[in-house]
């Protein structure tokens, strides 16, 4: 009885090492025929996870590659229209130049607002530009049309996305992917205005504020207030004002506004007007430990301009009215015009570079997420492969000594 259960425990070792082996055999070739470590779950799991883990930041990363890519193309396409722009504004430039000249005739200046009205309505079309189904230069409202001018109408009636900005620009994750042009083409001048950067100041120092207002009217004002060491906000705002008034100013100059913090306006000037002359300047004989005590930066002329369609406005009047001399004096504000507009280019060129750089680092990124997958999913055929072939030998070692046994035991059992 012992050597019959001693026989059967026998066949049973000998049994599984042979399925064993073939079970082994045929995973390494079902691995080598799909040069994968694991074709089911089974196979092996913690493996399997980490490879869907990585095939799932891969998938995330594409999409960031596609987004930064159709960044790159926005950026591309409002860079290249305002580069344009740019063209078409040397050429009204010029236009001023020739028609401010005292030997124009009236006719050549009629003729010259002929071309500046094509020109001006050029300039709307390429900033109505669309990509795709989007307006490129209405920010995150890209359904909206940029820029509507009825027909014949002056150029400063310009509406902006039809009165419904959010003054929002779109943003893919954390790359801005368009500017605001409002300021550049469509914005009125207002009055200069200055405003510190340090809450409730104190002075510690005794100096002096020397500045320049200019009311937009030709009405230049200098003055000087004197600042001693303890005055606070509301001190420092009497003495600006007081000064002020006393070099000859109307009305004042300094606020509180918001509360904390000075604020200083040309529109609180008695008689301003909002044109793109209206000024602001800290001058830089002021006192710069002052100065920077107070968050106060010494720099000429702080205003804001008038935008470039407004400006066109102005020079088709004047050319309609064959006025030389005003249209001589607009050269300056389409300099200012143009500065902003190469600004405006000047920023797209470095949100493009950006987008440049996110685009390269996520393909630098997909190559190594893609040769981690491999690492993780796909097989080393030349290791499967040995594997393979001594598996083989294996199998076939325990099938002949299973068969030698098993014919033993058998003769055994007959004789």
């Amino acid at each position: 009885m012992v050597d019959r259960v001693s026989s059967n425990l026998i066949f049973s070792i000998m049994g599984r090492s042979v399925i064993r082996s073939q079970n082994e055999v045929f995973e390494l070739a079902k691995q080598l025929d799909s040069g994968k470590k694991f074709n089911s779950p089974q196979d092996d799991p913690i493996a399997i996870i980490g490879a869907i883990t990585t095939e799932g930041r891969i998938l995330d990363n594409s999409t960031d590659i596609r987004n930064y890519k159709t960044a790159t193309l926005d950026l591309e396409s409002q860079e290249v229209a305002l580069t344009t722009i740019n063209d078409i504004l040397d050429r009204i430039h010029e236009i001023a130049v020739k028609s401010g000249s005292d030997g124009a005739s009236a006719d050549e200046r009629l003729i010259y607002k002929n071309e500046l009205r094509t020109l001006g309505e050029n300039m709307i079309g390429l900033l109505n530009s669309k990509s795709g189904d989007k307006y490129i230069f209405s920010g995150q409202q890209t359904e909206i049309q940029t820029l509507r001018l009825d027909p014949g109408a002056s150029f400063s009636s310009i509406m902006y996305k039809n009165g419904q900005d959010n003054g929002s620009q779109r943003q893919l994750g954390n790359l801005k992917t368009s500017i605001d042009v409002k300021d550049t083409f469509i914005s009125n001048a207002r009055g200069a205005r200055l405003n510190n950067s340090v809450i409730n100041p104190v002075s510690t120092l005794n100096g002096n504020l020397d500045f320049e207002v200019n009311d937009g009217n030709g009405v230049i004002t200098s003055f000087t207030a004197n600042i001693l060491a303890g005055d606070n906000l509301s001190t420092i705002i009497g003495k600006i004002n007081t000064a002020f008034n006393g070099a000859g100013g109307l009305g004042s100059v300094a606020q509180e506004s918001p509360a904390g913090y000075l604020k200083m306006d040309t529109a609180l000037v008695t008689g301003n007007v909002a044109t793109g002359t209206s000024r602001i300047s800290v001058k830089s004989t002021s006192n710069l430990s002052l100065t920077n005590e107070l968050g106060i930066n010494r720099q000429d002329n702080y205003g804001i301009d008038q935008g470039l369609f407004k400006t066109l406005s102005d020079l088709e009047t004047y050319l309609s009215s064959n006025n030389p001399t005003a249209i001589r004096g607009l050269l300056d504000k389409l300099k200012f015009n143009s500065k902003q507009l190469n600004t405006n280019i000047g920023n797209l060129g470095l949100l493009t570079a950006q987008a440049d750089r996110f685009t390269k680092a996520s393909e630098d990124m997909d190559i190594k997420l893609q040769d981690d997958l491999s690492r993780q999913q796909d097989l080393d055929v030349v290791d499967a492969s040995l594997r393979y072939s001594n598996a083989q030998v294996a199998l076939q070692t325990a099938v002949r000594t299973a068969s030698s046994f098993f014919s033993q035991s058998m003769a055994d059992f007959i004789t």
